[in-house]
């Protein structure tokens, strides 16, 4: 992670494998983690941590919005959690929010 993000920052974080078993001969597919940091007020910002999930084909099956206030000073607030899953038709969406 960066030690430091300004408004309209974005970057990938890494892929990260998922396997059948300790062999890793066979996948389940992958999730692919990035960032985009989005304006909120003009004292806050809006870090939101992407997750998509992949099947063993490639295929996306779920997207993850994690939402998270950041203020000048570092102080960091949960401000929501979005998940799309693809496997329904039509696509299924949840969100949770700070209260």
């Amino acid at each position: 992670y960066p030690s430091s993000v300004e408004v309209g920052d974005t970057a990938a974080l890494g892929t990260e494998n998922c396997w059948q078993d300790s062999s890793k001969n066979i996948s389940n597919g992958k999730n692919v983690h990035s960032y985009v940091v989005e304006a909120d007020t003009s004292t806050t910002a809006i870090v939101n941590l992407i997750t998509n999930v992949f099947d063993a084909s490639d295929v996306q099956t779920l997207s993850s919005q994690e939402r998270w206030r950041i203020d000048q000073a570092g102080k960091v607030t949960f401000v929501s959690l979005t998940q799309t899953d693809f496997t329904t038709s039509p696509a299924g969406t949840l969100t949770y929010t700070a209260q």
